[in-house]
């Protein structure tokens, strides 16, 4: 019995011991990857490349989600049934829905992840910018047991409505006049049609019916894994979010705009931030030029130009607590009664008590020796001399740690400690550069000088409280974000030199003329080497033409000339050959540009924008702008006395394009088309103040974007024709909208003669 009895004690011992064991090794096996579960072939949402790879907003934005949260994924493209199948499985998640009642009931949602807008799309026998309300006996087509055939029968239930299994079978639905209208999400309705070359023969209406959030669902019962993904979703960067979007959706807002305002930060820290609008600020009241109380008892110096820049950021308020001391609100601090100190350097004891920024600024610390006395140049020698340092300060703590040969007098301030050296009561005073310049020169200590640096250069940071550590990410956020040109503001408005009055003439002559000097010099070297740098950065530099930074830099003085030759045509004193001087914007797009990169790579994409500057150089003259306004977009300023040669000019722009072979290496040859906008400045003759160049510009852009979306291999201009100025003035892109659905704009395609509009 005894026997049995140790026995089992040895067992459960060695099981006991055991366990960990086991455990330990199974934490060194590779996480899992989650299930990601996403529509196949629902352009530009998911769907595969040749190569069989996935690709899509909803693809790359589960892989930054993935890259984020260091948690692997594997994605699996089916049918929408068999998605939803797959789902209702444990650790699957889908990508991608609306919510629905129907979903409720079995699934969890996710935080929102996009936003998608639903509407029509009609054949031939539907009127241009037709509402649906306004049609009768309309059939409609919507896709089999998806949201939009739910959304219909609930609250368009008169409507006569069939349904399409795959996206083919409702084209031929509305190709063969068996329903009018398709009803389905706007963005992969577009990209369908474009993707088979009929984007001229339907059209796609811009009354928005619907607009739904996108969640990912899981199958109910799986709270952590819920959490999980929501974790996961409001760690992703605000900005990196927005840049998917742009690349998918290049003319639709991102859903996450409104939130971008510092885009750096990720949804939870946006969520902290709400939950935290007030926040209790412990100052230093005398440490300038760095932070101090001024006269009038306001929080100054460089660190309250930061606090209001936070501020101004983060839309939050940091209260300043003016009655406690620098030591009082660092007591606070530890105890977490106060929330933020605005300047203070981080050193080892203090970080056990409390959390510390990024440094946002940095100082030297100095020795201050008399004229006349013991004039030190380094720590080393001062041995066994006395060293006045302000007591509770960084320096004070690094200095003792490491120097104990030096005698160390603590002080209550620098004025305490230069009165105290100049009265020869003490050896030397160690200090921050600025604060000493700044005592020097209010005490008028003509007797005492910086006579070397120490080894301690001090990292001002800000400190937060230990249970608020969400905000020291927030804070590093708002410096990382920051301009040089903004940091190098805030530190001239408190570091500038001042000299004591009544320096003699001679010692000023003395120290000046060979900095000014040495100033010269460098200004010299610094404007060679910046118009260097100039030209460079006006210089788009993978195809050597002009950037936009050249435009916006440059076109306001070539369209003052434009406005002064307008202005002496019309008093009558004007040369007539440039009375009708006029800019013409033309911006050109390659279509089906991001197939290029993706099916021959981005060494392919490169050599058919450097060989677009041959075709541009081709058609236009040497004297025009000639320039690469952004991605696989280019924009030709030109200048002529008739505004009637700019179809002219884009027919012939777009033919060139057309019919040029592009090289892209390993002898293969593309062949490529491009969508261009155009319009004219000044927009009327007799009006050159109607509308900015910038404006003008907008309205290409969106001509370009209705070539675009219409036909592609196109042109549509838009000069001055069938405009009227108040319209203008109420909204000229809407205008120019209102133009282009009635056909009053050019839209020239090479598709055919029944997709062509003619110029009106």
């Amino acid at each position: 019995m005894k026997l049995s009895i140790v026995t089992i004690f040895l067992l459960i011992a060695i099981y006991s011991h055991g366990t960990p064991l086991l455990s330990e090794e199974k934490s060194t096996e590779p996480t899992a990857p989650l299930t990601i579960v996403t529509i196949e072939n629902t352009l530009p949402f998911s769907f595969t490349l040749p190569d069989g790879a996935p690709s899509g907003l909803y693809i790359e934005f589960w892989q930054l989600w993935s890259e984020t949260n260091n948690i692997p994924v594997k994605f699996v493209l089916l049918p929408y049934n068999e998605g939803i199948q797959l789902v209702r499985q444990k650790n699957t998640i889908h990508s991608g829905l609306f919510k629905t009642a129907q979903r409720e009931e079995w699934a969890d949602f996710s935080l929102p992840i996009h936003n998608v807008q639903t509407g029509f799309i009609y054949n031939s026998s539907v009127k241009r910018g037709a509402k649906f309300r306004e049609l009768k006996n309309i059939k409609v087509s919507a896709h089999q047991l998806s949201f939009q055939e739910m959304y219909m029968r609930e609250n368009y239930p008169d409507t006569k409505l069939t349904t399409y299994q795959n996206f083919d079978e409702g084209i031929s639905q509305l190709l063969n006049n068996e329903v009018q209208a398709l009803f389905g999400e706007i963005p992969s309705v577009s990209a369908r049609l474009a993707q088979k070359g009929l984007s001229g023969v339907f059209i796609i209406s811009d009354e928005v019916i619907t607009s739904n959030n996108v969640f990912a669902l899981i199958a109910k019962g799986q709270p952590e894994l819920l959490e999980q993904i929501n974790q996961g979703i409001e760690n992703i960067p605000i900005n990196k979010i927005i840049e998917l979007e742009e690349k998918w959706l290049p003319t639709i807002k991102p859903f996450f705009a409104d939130a971008s305002q510092l885009a750096n930060l990720t949804l939870a820290e946006k969520k902290w931030l709400k939950q935290h609008t007030s926040l209790n600020l412990g100052v230093h009241s005398n440490w300038s030029p760095y932070e101090y109380m001024d006269d009038s008892n306001n929080h100054s110096g460089i660190a309250a130009d930061y606090i209001q820049h936070i501020e101004k950021k983060l839309s939050i308020k940091l209260e300043e607590n003016r009655q406690l001391s620098w030591h009082q609100s660092l007591a606070r601090l530890e105890n977490k009664s106060i929330d933020v100190m605005a300047a203070i350097v981080r050193t080892p004891e203090r970080e056990k008590k409390m959390l510390f920024t990024d440094p946002y600024f940095s100082v030297p610390t100095v020795i201050v020796s008399r004229k006349n006395g013991f004039n030190a140049d380094s720590l080393e020698s001062l041995a066994g001399r006395s060293v006045g340092v302000i007591e509770s300060t960084a320096e004070l703590e690094f200095i003792t740690r490491d120097n104990p040969s030096l005698k160390i007098v603590p002080l209550k301030s620098m004025d305490e400690g230069l009165a105290l050296l100049s009265n020869g009561k003490l050896d030397s005073v160690i200090g921050v550069t600025s604060s000493v310049n700044v005592a020097i020169n209010d005490g008028h200590y003509s007797d005492l000088i910086i006579t070397g640096f120490s080894p301690y250069r001090l990292e001002i940071s800000m400190a937060v409280r230990s249970d608020l550590e969400p905000l020291v990410g927030i804070l590093n956020k708002v410096f990382a974000n920051m301009s040089e040109k903004e940091k190098i503001a805030i530190a001239n408005n408190w570091l500038s030199i001042q000299l004591n009055t009544g320096t003699p003439l001679s010692t000023i002559v003395a120290w000046v003329v060979p900095i000014v000097s040495f100033l010269m010099l460098i200004i010299f070297m610094y404007s060679r080497m910046n118009r260097k740098f100039k030209d460079l950065s006006l210089t788009d530099q993978l195809t050597g033409l002009r950037n936009r930074r050249f435009i916006q830099n440059n076109l306001d003085r070539e369209t003052d000339h434009i406005l002064r030759v307008n202005s002496k045509s019309n008093s009558g004193k004007g040369n007539k050959s440039e009375s009708e001087s006029v800019h013409i914007f033309f911006l050109m797009d390659i279509d089906y540009f991001k197939p290029i990169n993706d099916v021959h790579g981005h060494k392919a994409g490169d050599q058919v924008l450097i060989q677009i500057r041959a075709i541009l150089e081709k058609v236009f003259r040497k004297t025009d702008y000639l320039v690469r306004w952004g991605g696989e977009e280019f924009l030709v300023i030109t200048r002529f006395s008739n505004r009637e040669q700019a179809p002219e000019l884009a027919e012939r722009l777009r033919q060139t394009v057309e019919d040029h072979g592009f090289d892209i290496g390993s002898k293969k040859t593309l062949k490529k088309t491009c969508s261009i906008g155009f319009a004219c400045y000044p927009f009327v003759s007799n009006n050159p103040d109607l509308l900015s160049w910038e404006q003008v510009i907008d309205i290409a852009d969106h001509c370009m974007y209705s070539a675009k979306n219409s036909v592609r291999n196109a042109w549509v201009g838009l000069t001055n024709n069938n405009c009227d100025e108040s319209d203008i003035h109420s909204g000229v892109i809407e205008h120019t909208q209102r133009l282009i659905e009635s056909e009053k704009l050019t839209v020239e395609s090479s598709i055919s003669d029944s997709q062509t509009l003619r110029w009106k």
